[in-house]
């Protein structure tokens, strides 16, 4: 497993950005590999934004960002956004088990 890691910096409206992305995310949504995404904002600087995505392999990412259809998708990103993105592997993990208690 990958997890990919992306800040944002929008250039114009928060709504401008988050519309952009919904349309990635959709197609994302539908790529093999995907286990799931989200996006969140930061409460510190709240004009960014972090896309923290997990993929099952390297290769499936890959061959997501390659596909043609994502090209558009990247590009409404660009027009409305900057990236730093960030391939990451998991070096530690944990899970909270509410026993209800």
């Amino acid at each position: 497993m990958i997890v990919f890691v992306n800040r944002f910096a929008p250039k114009g409206t928060a709504e401008q950005f988050e519309e952009a992305f919904t349309g990635t995310s959709d197609f994302m949504r539908d790529q093999r590999g995907l286990r799931g995404h989200r996006l969140v904002r930061s409460l510190r600087e709240p004009s960014l934004y972090y896309n923290v995505a997990e993929w099952s392999s390297e290769d499936d990412f890959a061959a997501a960002v390659r596909d043609a259809r994502f090209t558009p998708h990247a590009a409404g990103l660009r027009a409305v956004a900057s990236s730093d993105p960030h391939p990451c592997a998991v070096v530690f993990e944990t899970e909270r088990h509410d026993d209800g208690g």
